[in-house]
């Protein structure tokens, strides 16, 4: 896990114990796109949520999430990627 999405749960839940697989130096950046900078990326997404009962949704945030997606499958395996959407 990148020690950006590490560092919540790890102060939250672990008294600042938790630790990463692998090394940030090991990491290193790759530019892929405009808005995505690997190994991660926030990326924002304008668009309207719909409600259905408890259920949310955003067509267009999914939209987004497919395109990203397809332009990181042509550079890097799809067993490496992984999205996370609040």
């Amino acid at each position: 896990m990148h020690h950006h999405i590490a560092s919540f749960p790890s102060f939250r839940f672990y008294r600042s114990e938790l630790k990463t697989g692998v090394d940030t130096k090991d990491r290193a950046p790759a530019y892929v796109h405009q808005h995505m900078v690997l190994p991660m990326s926030f990326v924002h997404c304008d668009g309207r949520e719909s409600q259905q009962g408890m259920s949310k949704s955003n067509q267009d945030e999914a939209q987004a999430v497919v395109k990203l997606v397809q332009i990181l499958s042509a550079k890097i395996p799809m067993q490496e990627i992984g999205v996370i959407s609040p």
